[in-house]
C-alpha cells in the first residue's frame, strides 16, 4: 500500500461509524430521483453513498450498499414502471447491479491514484456506466442527470456536453466533498479537487445563466398543457393488473379493471377540456396514463380523436395497452391526434423489451404503413419517447425508406 492509499485510510471512517452515511443516502435516494424528485437530494445522496463504500469494503458493506440502492430505487420509482410480475423484481435487481458499478470501480482505482486526480475516478465512472446503459432498450431512462430539469442555467450546458456534463458533475461533487473529508487536516490536497468542482461548476451555471438573459427566445410561443393521472381515478390494483395481462383474470375482475381505466380516461379526457378551454392547443399526457386493454384501445382513441376536434388542441394521448396472454405483454403506446385528421401514428418494435412502443406519426390510419424500426428516427414527437436515446435522432436506420421521414421543418 503506498503513502497516499494508507493516508486515505487512515481518515476514513470506522465500521460502526459508516453506517449514519448509508442511512442519510437511504433517506435521501427516494427524492433524487423518481416521483418526487428533490434536485439537492440527487447531489447528496451519492456522497453519502461513496462515504459508506469507501469506508465498509467488505462483503457485508457492499451487501448492505446494494440492498439500499434498490429497495430506494423501488420506492423512488414507485408506480412508475409498467413490468408485469416477477419481470419488475428482475428489473429492480439488474438495474442495482448497474447502480453499484460506479462505487465499485471507484474502489479499485481511487486508492491507486494520487491527488486531484483520484476526485476523477468516480465521475469519470458514472459517467461510463450511465453512458452504456443507455445503449439498451430504454436508453438513458432514469439518469441522474434528469433531476436536474428545473435548473435553467445548468441545463444550458447540454448543448455542448449534453446529459453526460450534468452526470459528470453530479458525480465530482460526491468524490471531491468525500476527498475533503479524508482529506481534511491537509489544506492543498483537500482543497484541490473541491475548488476545481467549484470553479467549473460555477462557469457553467454563471454562462449558462448569462446565456438565458442576454438571449431570451424571441420566437411566438403556444400554450401547452402536460396532465398526469390522478391517484383516486387512476390507482388499479396491481394483483388484477397481473391477471389481466396473464390472462387469468374473470368476468368480474375484467368488468372492475374497465371500470377503473374509463373513469381514469374520462377525468384525463375532461381536465385536458379545461385546459383547452384556458387557451392550451397541445395537450400532453405522462407515459402510460392510461391501463387499457387491447379490446378497448379503438374506443379510447375515437373519445380521444373527438375531443381533439371539438376543443381544437393536438393531444398526446398515452396508454398502456394490455395484451392477456401474449409474449409482449404490454404496449406502451403514444398517439399525438390532430384535431385537422385523424390519429396520426406509426409501430415501433423493440424486439429486446418486453414492450411494443407505439410512435406518432405519418400519414392518417387509413393510409398508414406500419414502418418496423429500431428508432423514430426524425419523428415530430422524438421528445417525448427518443429524449432518451439521443442517438437515434442522429442516426436513423439507413435501411428506413426515405417515404416514411418527413423532411425537417416541414409538417408532413
Amino acid at each position: 500500500m503506498n503513502v497516499t492509499a494508507q493516508f486515505l485510510e487512515a481518515r476514513l471512517p470506522g465500521p460502526k461509524r459508516a453506517w449514519p452515511w448509508l442511512i442519510a443516502a437511504a433517506a435521501l435516494l427516494p427524492f433524487a430521483d423518481g416521483r418526487n424528485t428533490m434536485p439537492l437530494a440527487a447531489w447528496l445522496a451519492p456522497a453519502c453513498l461513496l462515504r459508506f463504500s469507501r469506508a465498509r469494503r467488505d462483503a457485508m458493506g457492499t451487501a448492505a450498499l446494494y440492498f439500499v440502492l434498490v429497495i430506494t430505487r423501488a420506492v423512488a420509482f414507485r408506480g412508475m414502471i409498467p413490468i408485469p410480475g416477477v419481470f419488475y423484481y428482475v428489473f429492480l435487481l439488474a438495474t442495482g447491479l448497474s447502480a453499484i458499478v460506479p462505487f465499485l470501480l471507484d474502489r479499485a482505482i481511487a486508492r491507486r491514484v494520487a491527488g486531484f486526480p483520484a476526485t476523477l475516478v468516480f465521475p469519470c465512472s458514472l459517467v461510463a456506466v450511465e453512458f452504456v446503459s443507455s445503449l439498451g432498450p430504454h436508453g438513458s431512462w432514469g439518469s441522474v442527470a434528469y433531476s436536474q430539469a428545473g435548473n435553467l442555467p445548468l441545463l444550458q450546458s447540454l448543448s455542448i456536453f449534453g446529459l453526460w456534463g450534468i452526470v459528470f458533475l453530479i458525480g465530482w461533487f460526491a468524490a471531491a466533498s468525500n476527498a475533503l473529508l479524508e482529506n481534511r487536516s491537509t489544506a492543498m490536497p483537500a482543497c484541490s479537487g473541491i475548488v476545481a468542482f467549484a470553479i467549473v461548476c460555477s462557469a457553467i451555471l454563471v454562462l449558462g445563466g448569462a446565456r438565458l438573459a442576454i438571449y431570451p427566445p424571441l420566437a411566438k410561443t403556444v400554450r401547452i398543457a402536460s396532465l398526469s393521472p390522478l391517484k383516486d381515478t387512476s390507482s388499479v390494483p396491481k394483483e388484477l393488473v397481473d391477471k389481466v395481462i396473464g390472462g387469468s383474470a374473470d368476468d368480474l375482475e375484467i368488468q372492475q379493471f374497465d371500470a377503473i381505466t374509463s373513469a381514469n380516461l374520462s377525468d384525463l379526457l375532461e381536465r385536458s377540456g379545461r385546459e383547452a378551454q384556458a387557451g392550451a392547443k397541445i395537450i400532453f399526457w405522462s407515459e402510460g396514463a392510461v391501463y387499457l386493454r387491447k379490446q378497448n384501445e379503438a374506443w379510447a382513441t375515437t373519445r380521444g380523436s373527438e375531443f381533439a376536434r371539438q376543443c381544437h388542441a393536438y393531444l398526446g394521448m398515452t396508454l398502456l395497452i394490455a395484451n392477456a396472454g401474449q409474449v409482449r405483454s404490454i404496449e406502451n403506446a403514444f398517439f399525438l391526434i390532430d384535431p385537422k385528421r385523424q390519429g396520426r401514428r406509426a409501430l415501433e418494435r423493440l424486439n429486446d423489451s418486453l414492450f411494443v412502443q407505439k410512435l406518432p406519426v405519418w400519414p392518417r390510419p387509413d393510409r398508414a404503413r406500419l414502418v418496423h424500426v429500431k428508432s423514430p428516427c426524425r419523428s415530430s414527437c422524438s421528445c417525448l419517447r427518443s429524449s432518451s436515446r439521443p442517438r437515434t435522432l442522429r442516426n436513423p436506420r439507413p435501411h428506413l425508406p426515405r417515404r416514411h421521414l418527413p423532411r425537417p421543418g416541414r409538417r408532413p
